[in-house]
């Protein structure tokens, strides 16, 4: 049975969509310098804080909480955050990335895979690799600040997080135009949105509109999805393929 997802019906190039629509984020390299000297003249306070702290990185400012506010998954420390920033130039064909390399947050925080992001629509969060995990096990990663799910599949790799930390925003991804950038380290690697939707999930499988397995299909490279509804039932979901 075919699926009612919408399908690319034109490529478009992928350094030339990956500037549109964010000359509105461009005030974020300011305020990270800002950011830089803040901490920099704050470093004699970070040795008082206690235990770790999870961060998240949104439009060019950074807050930290107490890690046992959260499930402590993945949760850095305020060095680290110092660090990511200061002394790093960012490409300006990438300025909404927190930092022009993310290796040292990688190593930092355990299991994490890369940094996701969809600037024209607001995502940016860290993913972790959960690949053969249990339900039960993976829960925690998508409840925890800046953190989300990362899964290998047979056809495609699965990134899910909740709704209300942000990813309900996958509903505006426009088909055809929308890129997503996933970072490593230095390496950025832009994906072009080709079709998006509403499905179920069954905890088991993540079903199309139409009752077809998401992950059974082919031609994808990334499928995202998040709740929605407070039920945790239904999903809304895009795929998306290389860009270039």
């Amino acid at each position: 049975m075919k699926s009612s997802v919408e399908y690319v019906y034109k490529v478009r190039s992928g350094k030339e969509d990956a500037v549109n629509n964010i000359d509105s984020l461009k005030n974020i390299m300011k305020l990270k310098k800002l950011l830089a000297c803040m901490m920099a003249s704050a470093m004699v306070a970070v040795c008082m804080v206690p235990g770790n702290v999870s961060f998240a990185a949104e439009a060019g400012t950074m807050t930290a909480a107490k890690a046992e506010t959260k499930t402590g998954i993945g949760a850095g420390t305020l060095e680290h955050v110092a660090g990511v920033f200061e002394g790093q130039e960012i490409n300006s064909e990438y300025s909404f990335l927190n930092s022009a390399d993310n290796t040292d947050e990688m190593l930092a925080r355990p299991r994490m895979e890369c940094r996701f992001y969809i600037p024209d629509v607001g995502i940016n969060v860290a993913l972790f690799n959960v690949t053969g995990m249990t339900y039960a096990e993976k829960q925690p990663y998508g409840d925890a600040e800046d953190s989300g799910t990362w899964q290998q599949s047979k056809n495609m790799v699965v990134l899910g997080d909740h709704a209300y930390e942000g990813f309900i925003v996958l509903k505006d991804v426009v088909v055809g135009e929308t890129l997503c950038y996933v970072q490593r380290g230095t390496d950025v690697i832009p994906y072009l949105c080709a079709a998006k939707g509403m499905g179920i999930n069954t905890t088991k499988a993540l079903l199309d509109e139409n009752g077809n397995s998401l992950t059974a299909l082919t031609g994808y490279s990334l499928l995202s999805y998040c709740c929605a509804d407070s039920y945790g039932e239904n999903i809304h979901y895009a795929l998306w393929v290389p860009a270039e």
